[in-house]
């Protein structure tokens, strides 16, 4: 596991719970940090950079970053300029291949590799691009504040006006056709995000974690409703883990919600953290 502060990324053994490396890095831009092809990828506002599992740390691209929006194994989407413009860098090349404007608001980018095409979500619209060229595909003038792809579906998730609804839907990308839509509702003023766990698709919410049935966004169950959850969550054997705004690391039975476990460990009074968490590999972040 890995756990950022305002001054250090600091990679765990989750067995042990015992410090492996920690590494200087200061974040001082609203970003995330993701775990590609077994390496740590951060970003500040001037460098992205690359931690290897011994917690040696590349620099692999050097811009002006407001954002880092996603990465992919060779490919970076970060926000940039005073046009809030999404560039696109080729990683192993240190090279920016295309930017567009897409302005202030929520930005979430997609990228299927069978294909070479990437989705670019914003509050506004829906964009297809190729992923080389930046060739525009089609569009939809209707965006969201969160999204996710998988399977050749993008799900979405935006907030119905003046209440604590949101809309819920997802869209065949082959015929930009929606194959369902939902409303739901309760004790959600914010949403923080949307993750396939196969056959499910959960969303992290301020009113609890939140387990909807893929095929036809049907809820199958809501868990934990007093804490919040802005962290993605990831599976492993039939458990579902999770990071709740109380510093407490959750375990979910996958089918039912049932709270299997809750633990505080490592996670320090006074800090908010960024996590990312690597579960495909128990024993070790890279093993």
């Amino acid at each position: 596991m890995a756990i950022q502060d305002q001054n250090n990324l600091v990679g765990f053994d989750l067995t042990t719970q015992k410090q492996l490396w920690s590494v200087p890095f200061n974040s001082d831009i609203d970003s995330s940090f993701s775990i590609v092809n077994d390496n740590l990828v951060a970003a500040s506002g001037t460098q992205i950079v690359v931690i290897n599992k011994s917690g040696q740390k590349n620099v692999v691209v050097t811009v002006n970053i407001m954002q880092l929006i996603s990465i992919d194994q060779n490919f970076l989407y970060v926000m940039q300029g005073a046009n809030w413009d999404l560039a696109v860098y080729d990683i192993s090349k240190n090279a920016l291949l295309w930017k567009i404007p897409v302005g202030r608001g929520v930005t979430n980018v997609h990228l299927d590799s069978l294909t070479g095409i990437v989705y670019v979500v914003t509050t506004e619209s829906i964009s297809a691009f190729d992923n080389i060229s930046g060739k525009l595909l089609w569009q939809q003038e209707s965006g969201a504040w969160h999204s996710t792809l998988h399977n050749d579906i993008l799900y979405l998730c935006k907030p119905i006006s003046q209440s604590n609804s949101y809309k819920l839907s997802a869209i065949n990308v082959e015929n930009q056709q929606e194959t369902w839509s939902k409303t739901f509702s309760g004790n959600i003023v914010y949403t923080y995000g949307l993750t396939v766990i196969d056959p499910m698709l959960v969303i992290s919410t301020t009113g609890g974690l939140i387990a909807i049935d893929a095929q036809n966004g049907s809820q199958i169950w809501q868990a934990v409703k007093d804490d919040v959850f802005y962290t993605s969550p990831v599976k492993f054997n039939e458990i579902i883990y999770t990071k709740g705004l109380s510093r407490k690391i959750y375990a979910f039975m996958m089918a039912s919600g049932y709270v299997q476990e809750r633990a505080a460990f490592l996670l320090k009074d006074g800090i908010a953290f960024k996590m990312a968490v690597f579960f495909s590999r128990l024993k070790y972040l890279f093993a």
